[in-house]
């Protein structure tokens, strides 16, 4: 993603006549694999070929964002821009991990026949709340997804025992599949109004 990035913006300079920073925020969105389109396309591969289509094409699509938005946002790239994105990802990174701990205590725990809409709408609030602050949101997203992902690999961490991990596998597939059955509706919906 970065050599093609790079190599784009170069030609689009060269060839345009444009800024090498206008050059690269306007190449970084041809570079990016979105996820939208290449994790549903993975049903039938491998596990392992899944697995790193899955990770690549989330970890494109992220660093991609954060990218893209540090080079549009920022009118000058200089120390105090890089200074200022790395406090912001040490603010989100401690507010993800905090916040994912949260989350999945109260995945566990609620015994109300009603747990799982709570949650989409806390993880929704929290990517909410950090767009607000000028956090990359996304970055929760993926610390909570691969979290929630990688249960049975964190299990050998006492202080996921806390968790109860085999009570919250159970639930955490469950959550996958109204995730996966929510996610369908909403590009449905979004399909069905482009064509109205």
């Amino acid at each position: 993603m970065f050599a093609l990035a790079f190599l784009l913006a170069y030609a689009f300079s060269y060839f345009g006549h444009f800024g090498f920073k206008d050059s690269l925020t306007n190449a970084i969105p041809f570079c990016i694999i979105s996820s939208a389109i290449a994790i549903p396309s993975v049903r039938n591969l491998l596990p392992h070929d899944k697995e790193f289509v899955i990770y690549e094409s989330s970890l494109s699509d992220i660093l991609g964002v954060l990218i893209f938005n540090f080079l549009a946002l920022n009118a000058s790239i200089e120390l105090q821009s890089f200074g200022h994105f790395a406090l912001q990802l040490l603010i989100i990174l401690v507010v993800s991990f905090l916040a994912t701990m949260a989350l999945s205590l109260l995945l566990s725990i609620i015994e109300h026949h009603i747990k799982f809409i709570p949650i989409v709408l806390l993880v929704i609030l929290i990517y909410a709340v950090s767009k607000i602050y000028h956090l990359p949101g996304l970055v929760f997203i993926l610390i909570f997804g691969l979290f929630i992902g990688n249960l049975e690999e964190l299990k050998k961490y006492k202080w996921i025992e806390k968790l109860k991990p085999d009570e919250l596998s159970v639930e955490v597939n469950k959550f996958r599949e109204l995730v996966v059955e929510g996610a369908f509706l909403v590009r449905a919906l979004f399909f069905l109004c482009l064509a109205t």
